[in-house]
C-alpha cells in the first residue's frame, strides 16, 4: 500500500446510527509501519476495525 490510497475501512458501529452493527467509511492511506496504518480521520471512537479493503474507482474499472 502506498500514501494516498483511498481505503474503505470496516469496522464495529457500537450503537450509533440506528443501531447498524457496522459502518463503512471512506478515507486516505497517510502512512503505514508494519501492519500498522495511520489514515485520514474517521469517525470509529472505541470501534474495532472489521477489514480495510482499497476503495477502487467503478469508473475506473469499467474502462
Amino acid at each position: 500500500m502506498e500514501s494516498d490510497q483511498k481505503l474503505l475501512i470496516i469496522h464495529k458501529n457500537n450503537g450509533k446510527n440506528g443501531g447498524h452493527q457496522v459502518q463503512v467509511t471512506k478515507t486516505t492511506l497517510i502512512e503505514r509501519a508494519g501492519n500498522i496504518l495511520k489514515v485520514g480521520k474517521i469517525n470509529a471512537n472505541d470501534d474495532s476495525v472489521i477489514d480495510v479493503r482499497l476503495d477502487f474507482d467503478e469508473t475506473a474499472i469499467a474502462q
